[in-house]
């Protein structure tokens, strides 16, 4: 937040001076910094801890359908969003997104915060795979860490609502 914080106050004294020269490194700095907060503040709210002897939730409802329209099942999407994830760059993210202006899912792979995002996307999960998200379990054992949030930690109740904030209410 502090950087998002700085490149805000930065862009409010730019203005001010009249001196526009920093704007492309302003601009960059926005997108990485706000699309972190974004991105961080997002991917806390799409977990919840397991409950142990309960299985593991999975998509239902529109969200399910709508994994089987675009992508061809659930199951592809999975291994799809583990495909992406396990690939990205060390500082990336899987994600799944919703398009409105293409009325389909996504599965997207981000690289820092905001390169490889689609304009207009909504994001729906996204899944942390720079170290700093999973190192203390697992170490440099990404393939479990995204194979663990995806089948045990993802609350698909959060993803269904966003994708229907995405769809919009006349649905």
């Amino acid at each position: 937040m502090r950087g998002l914080n700085r490149t805000e106050k930065a862009f409010l004294e730019m203005s001010k001076s009249g001196d526009f020269s920093g704007t492309r490194k302003l601009c960059r700095d926005l997108a990485y910094y706000g699309s972190s907060h974004v991105l961080h503040s997002m991917f806390w709210t799409n977990m919840k801890p397991p409950v142990e002897g309960e299985p593991a939730g999975k998509p239902a409802g529109e969200l399910a359908d709508l994994l089987k329209r675009d992508i061809g099942s659930v199951a592809a999407f999975r291994s799809l969003f583990l495909a992406a994830s396990n690939s990205a760059p060390a500082s990336g993210w899987g994600m799944l997104a919703y398009h409105p202006g293409f009325d389909r899912l996504m599965v997207l792979q981000v690289e820092d915060h905001e390169n490889g995002i689609l304009c207009g996307a909504v994001p729906l999960i996204v899944c942390d795979v720079w170290e700093h998200a999973y190192y203390l379990k697992y170490q440099n054992r990404r393939t479990e860490w995204t194979a663990a949030f995806l089948g045990q930690l993802v609350d698909w109740k959060n993803v269904a609502e966003r994708l229907s904030a995405a769809r919009g209410s006349d649905r």
